[in-house]
């Protein structure tokens, strides 16, 4: 009997041992590097080959560009320069600011420190946004994620001072119409680097009305870098033809179904050009 025990006892010790030994096949180390984390098995006391596992961590996407975003918080006529007029608090003007107005209102917001150069400018929430400079500049928008130069449909964006205000796209931005703007007061102008950067969507109307004179567009640059989509009307009162470049070139591109109504007394330069 003492033997059949003690042989049941050595059967239990011996499966227990090989319980133990097959666990510590299931332990790994993990070893951490910037590229990769491997996970290497310990090797087994029954001459099993060393694993090694690699997972290979995949590269982190781009981030998004996205400047702070500031939001125009008054409702009359007030200071671009202030910083307490948005919110939160345009303290250290950034050249990735996103200029955001959507309260509803029709303000005229004067100073506009020109040159200066801003993310994005957007206009939403059936707002009437009239900018005014007290000194002739550029306001540059530089560009950021999505359109740069936004007006939605029952917005509108107008310059109105009597110093020359010029918003220009720089390279890679791009602006989108479906809000009206008027051009009045001065020479104020409307610019893009690139072709086919700035659309007047269909419904929408840009009026260069009294004071606003020469080309709205400018004489120089680059080629259709704006473009009347069809649908959408040019509505001339002052200033010289839109097309700005010498024959055949032209500023502006009136896509079929666009309408250039000319309003004033001033002969435009027709020849040679498509409309």
């Amino acid at each position: 009997m003492f033997n059949r025990n003690r042989s049941s006892l050595f059967t239990v010790v011996r499966n227990i041992s090989l319980a133990v030994l097959i666990g510590l096949v299931l332990v790994f180390t993990v070893a951490a590097s910037q590229d990769s984390i491997a996970f290497n098995s310990v090797r087994s006391f029954f001459g099993m080959q060393e694993a090694e596992i690699t997972f290979v961590q995949p590269e982190a996407p781009n981030a998004s560009f996205a400047g702070t975003t500031y939001t125009w918080n008054q409702t009359s006529t007030a200071s671009w320069a202030l910083d307490t007029n948005w919110t939160p608090a345009r303290t250290t003007p950034a050249t990735t600011d996103i200029l955001v107005f959507n309260n509803g209102a029709t303000t005229t917001v004067t100073n506009v420190t020109a040159p200066q150069t801003i993310g994005q400018l957007l206009v939403s929430g059936s707002t009437t946004v009239n900018l005014q400079t007290s000194t002739t500049g550029t306001l540059t928008i530089a560009g950021d994620t999505g359109t740069d130069l936004d007006v939605a449909s029952g917005s509108a964006l107008n310059q109105t001072g009597t110093s020359a205000l010029t918003i220009s796209l720089a390279t890679g931005a791009t602006g989108s119409f479906s809000g009206n703007m008027t051009c009045s007061g001065g020479t104020n102008k409307l610019d893009a680097v690139d072709a086919s950067a700035i659309t007047f969507n269909s419904g929408v109307t840009f009026t260069q009305d009294t004071g606003c004179t020469g080309n709205a567009f400018t004489v120089a640059g680059t080629a259709n870098a704006i473009i009347f989509a069809s649908g959408s009307t040019f509505l001339q009162k002052a200033g010289s033809n839109p097309f700005g470049l010498g024959q055949p070139n032209s500023k502006v591109v009136f896509q079929a179904g666009s309408l250039y109504s000319h309003q004033q007394s001033g002969t435009p330069g027709f020849s040679g050009r498509t409309y």
